[in-house]
């Protein structure tokens, strides 16, 4: 009997608490399945396939669980099963992320043993031959957090975690459902993007065309050591790269690898093809139960940046029925990227503030739908920042405040509204209990615009905080100001927050005319 292939049960795994249980598998044909766990059981009969699935109760909160699946030609136990909360991290590589990589892994990894607290890995597959050809003995299994285990971990996803459990105090599981690259195309089913997306399955079709030799090419892909997945440590450049290196050295990675002659094309085999990780990834994992998705992507997406919510909204319907049920969405909001002159990193960026300005949407558009800032957390050239702990931190708060009803600022401070003075004007925020904080003399990332789009001079108009309000002087140069805009750039550094630490995020204001 095979009851729990390519799912992520197993030994070890943790089952959400408080929501039905759906449990699915494979064994003989018109098999008699009965699987038991906390004193209750759920029965049903296999199909002519083979293929089962049946429905338990909630189970209450506990530890040291077994779960047993017999039928008529076996039985299966599951160890070391636990119940509390679990999540699903999904996204690109930003979510993907390593701990080994992070700027705080050498402190973290002495003091991180918590055997309630697990990750899962959805073994990185694109199509269903990738599983035979390679060894994915790494993944697809759940770990424990402890000093062996945790380089394995998603950093946002264990700082995440880790807050969850502290808070808590429940067993915590993550499902890390990501690859580094993706977008949001690759995570949907075709009826979907059909919908939201069409631009996506043109652009790839287009792109099929112009391969020369399809077989050529996917032997290409699949020879490169660059593109093996299953063994992420062992990719030369990637490990490099993420660990952190100067733009210098990133440049000189990448032209080593434009000389080596091989052009990777998006085709069939390729994680970047629409509706790809949707079948091969999440499958595996749709309907077992969570509690909801912290979600990290976007920057794969700027070729058609002005979809971007929309792709986002049918992602999340589309995912939440699937599930059966409207799990909270945490969107993390793209980090500041491009100090630099560097113009493949500027061309690679450029339609960020775009695709923030979507984010921001979909929180309007969708319930419990909620978004971070990492206004703080950018890196002049580099796409991977380092510290990965106040997104993960910051997310965690989102999920305690809105979701498990913790008294807890989560919020970026945001404008709530705009009045004009004798002097100027008076910028009113909401999530700025206690006061809004200026890090500085003088606000960063933020400009005036004239009427007719212009940008107004600097020293024409100076900023303050006081209390929940950002005043706001004009002098005769900037009398005509027409808007206010905040990190409105690929690239910016803000230095206000409120008084729990939580950067402003980017946003643009129209003034009220005299």
């Amino acid at each position: 009997m095979k009851p729990f292939a390519s799912s992520p049960f197993g030994n070890g795994m943790i089952l959400q608490r408080n929501q039905p249980l759906k449990v699915w598998g494979c064994a003989d044909p018109e098999a008699h399945i009965i699987v038991r766990i906390q004193e209750q059981s759920a029965e049903t009969d296999a199909g002519p396939d083979g293929k089962w699935e049946c429905t338990l109760s909630p189970l209450h909160t506990s530890v040291n669980e077994t779960m047993t699946v017999s039928s008529t030609d076996g039985l299966t136990e599951y160890h070391d099963v636990m119940v509390g909360e679990v999540w699903l991290a999904g996204g690109q590589s930003n979510m993907e992320f390593f701990m080994r990589y992070d700027a705080d892994y050498d402190a973290v990894v002495r003091l991180c043993e918590d055997s309630l607290f697990r990750f899962y890995d959805v073994p990185e597959a694109s199509v269903p031959e990738q599983l035979e050809m390679r060894d994915y003995s790494l993944f697809g299994f759940w770990r424990k957090a402890d000093p062996q285990d945790l380089q394995y971990f998603s950093a946002v996803a264990y700082y995440f975690g880790s807050s969850l459990r502290e808070a808590l105090q429940v067993p915590v599981g993550i499902i890390g459902c990501n690859w580094g690259g993706t977008r949001s195309s690759c995570w949907m089913n075709r009826e979907t993007l059909e919908k939201y997306g069409q631009e996506w399955i043109d652009e790839y079709e287009e792109g099929l065309k112009v391969i020369p030799d399809p077989e050529a090419a996917r032997k290409a892909y699949y020879d490169n050591p660059e593109m093996d997945t299953s063994h992420p440590f062992d990719r030369p450049f990637s490990d490099q790269l993420l660990y952190g290196v100067s733009l210098e050295e990133m440049m000189k990675g990448f032209e080593m690898m434009a000389a080596s002659g091989t052009i990777f094309y998006i085709g069939p085999w390729s994680e970047w093809r629409p509706n790809g990780l949707y079948e091969e990834m999440l499958c595996k994992v749709i309907p077992y139960p969570i509690a909801g998705v912290i979600w990290y992507q976007g920057e794969s997406d700027v070729a058609h940046a002005g979809i971007y919510a929309d792709m986002m909204c049918g992602l999340i319907d589309e995912w939440r029925k699937e599930w059966g049920h409207d799990f909270p969405f945490i969107m993390t909001q793209l980090a500041p990227l491009g100090n630099t002159d560097n113009a493949m990193i500027l061309e690679s960026c450029e339609g960020f503030p775009e695709i923030r300005e979507q984010q921001v949407d979909v929180t309007r558009r969708r319930k419990d739908v909620y978004l971070i800032s990492t206004s703080d957390a950018g890196h002049p050239y580099d796409i991977h920042p380092k510290n990965k702990r106040p997104v993960g931190k910051r997310l965690a708060l989102q999920a305690l405040a809105k979701v498990y009803g913790l008294p807890l600022a989560a919020d970026a401070p945001e404008p709530s509204g705009i009045s004009r003075t004798r002097d100027g004007l008076v910028l009113h925020f909401a999530h700025a209990d206690g006061g809004l904080l200026l890090c500085g003399d003088t606000i960063q990332a933020m400009t005036l615009a004239a009427p007719d789009g212009s940008t107004l001079p600097e020293d024409s108009w100076s900023a303050s905080v006081s209390g929940e309000d950002l005043l706001i002087h004009l002098d005769s140069a900037s009398s005509n100001a027409a808007k206010i805009l905040f990190a409105a750039t690929p690239w910016y550094e803000v230095n206000l927050y409120n008084m729990a630490g939580i950067p402003a995020m980017p946003f643009t204001v129209d003034i009220p005319s005299n």
